[in-house]
């Protein structure tokens, strides 16, 4: 009998200290907070570069909105890279939607609300694709934000615009690289300009000459 109480003993210590090891290690972890970051609201309204009396000429010049898509690690976790080769993900930090497609709102707007293009969503005119291949967070060797993307424009199976934009601005240094309001505005600043440079190629090509109908 006295056997039994102390193998009920030792049994009842055992499961007390486990109990105890649990709740220590469960309250030195702490809970993961997911932060949503929006880049149609952050920051300035997009403001298109070109002189706004291209208007009158640019609506009678028509343009198909294709695909605009992202590279296949750009979604909604904010992406920061260590090294030319190196990228990385912030764990608790999120887009609330891949930033592809606030680039491909925002193009639409500035085209066709902005800048006058005529919108159109099918035929043989000429096709705008875009592609957005970076949009990160650079660390090193200085901190900036960088948006890079390929725009082609298309006319009758022909690739008539081919470029590739890359457009930086600073994160500043005074705020801390684990804070994200310096980040968020830095990139969607960037997004911003990338907006517009896009815009700007593309209404270029198209006014050149005769208008495309």
């Amino acid at each position: 009998m006295i056997r039994l109480r102390m193998v009920v003993s030792c049994c009842s210590a055992i499961v007390i200290m486990l109990l105890a090891s649990g709740c220590a290690l469960l309250s030195k972890a702490e809970p993961s907070l997911v932060r949503y970051f929006d880049l149609d609201r952050a920051g300035k309204p997009t403001q298109g570069t070109s002189d706004r009396r291209e208007g009158t000429a640019a609506s009678r010049v028509s343009l198909r909105l294709g695909p605009v898509i992202g590279a296949v690690h750009l979604e909604e976790r904010l992406v920061y890279r260590l090294s030319q080769q190196e990228i990385a993900f912030h764990r608790d930090w999120r887009w609330t939607s891949p930033p592809h497609h606030y680039l491909k709102l925002q193009l639409a707007r500035t085209l066709f609300e902005e800048r006058g293009l005529r919108h159109v969503v099918g035929g043989t005119g000429p096709t705008l694709d875009v592609q957005l291949l970076d949009f990160d967070e650079i660390r090193t060797p200085e901190h900036v934000a960088r948006a890079r993307c390929l725009a082609r424009l298309m006319l009758a199976h022909e690739v008539v615009l081919e470029v590739t934009l890359v457009v930086e601005r600073p994160i500043p240094s005074s705020k801390h690289a684990d804070m994200p309001d310096a980040i968020v505005e830095a990139l969607s600043e960037v997004m911003r300009l990338m907006v517009t440079a896009v815009a700007d190629e593309v209404t270029k090509k198209l006014l050149q000459g005769r208008p495309i109908d």
